[in-house]
């Protein structure tokens, strides 16, 4: 997902990783997935400066779930 400017919502994030898992599992040589972009980096002002799955509140101290780790961290959570 191209979001240069942080301006393209969560949601749009949250719907194609949860696609994308599907066609994965869909596909019988599926082994694995890692999704490794943990955190934004807006500093670096590029292409993937928003790619992460967490926002920061107080840079490298503080932190917040975006939409699509929440709701892994839900369904990961005992109930």
């Amino acid at each position: 997902i191209r979001n240069y400017k942080g301006t393209t919502a969560d949601e749009v994030q949250k719907d194609f990783l949860n696609s994308f898992i599907v066609k994965c599992n869909n596909n019988p040589q599926f082994k694995a997935l890692i999704i490794y972009e943990l955190f934004n980096q807006p500093v670096f002002k590029n292409s993937e400066s928003y790619y992460g799955l967490f926002d920061w509140v107080k840079p490298y101290t503080e932190y917040v779930p975006k939409l699509w780790a929440k709701e892994i961290s839900n369904l990961n959570s005992p109930q």
